[in-house]
């Protein structure tokens, strides 16, 4: 097996990992007695979309990897927005805290656009392979900001 094909598992690793800090928070009677809009997906949803989801954010990584030397930033943004990605649920679900929780999302949105574009400088394919993640997290926060609307 090739040493791309290893970092590839490697990232994919991290992504899982890092990332499964949020099962350890997960939706609890509080969460489900909010007020949520009508178009709240259902829980089931979260699972498969995340998986493919974290997929292609760890083959982000890896380029980002490989391209490290000659654009430091891009390595740097990417685990910025892992760790951001990360703490959203111990904020939202454990703090139970969906305030805090939108200005994170709000700083991931951010940083996640940003990576697209430095990455579209150097690796058009993979920023395309975050274009999905971005939307995503754009529908989580307007998710987001209108659960904390309709309940405080």
């Amino acid at each position: 097996m090739g040493k791309k094909y290893l970092r590839i598992i490697f990232f994919l690793i991290i992504v899982f990992f890092i990332n499964g800090i949020g099962a350890i928070f997960p939706p609890d009677n509080w969460y489900f007695e909010l007020n949520k809009p009508p178009w709240t997906p259902p829980p089931w949803i979260f699972g498969p979309v995340w998986t493919c989801l974290y997929v292609t954010i760890a083959l982000a990584g890896e380029k980002c990897w490989q391209l490290r030397q000659s654009h430091k930033e891009l390595f740097n943004l990417w685990c910025a927005q892992l760790v951001s990605n990360a703490v959203w649920s111990p904020l939202f679900f454990g703090l139970k805290s969906p305030v805090i929780a939108v200005i994170d999302i709000l700083v991931l949105d951010l940083l996640v656009f940003y990576l697209i574009v430095k990455l579209y400088r150097t690796s058009n394919k993979y920023a395309y392979l975050l274009v999905p993640y971005f939307s995503w997290i754009s529908f989580a926060t307007i998710l987001n900001a209108v659960i904390c609307w309709l309940n405080f």
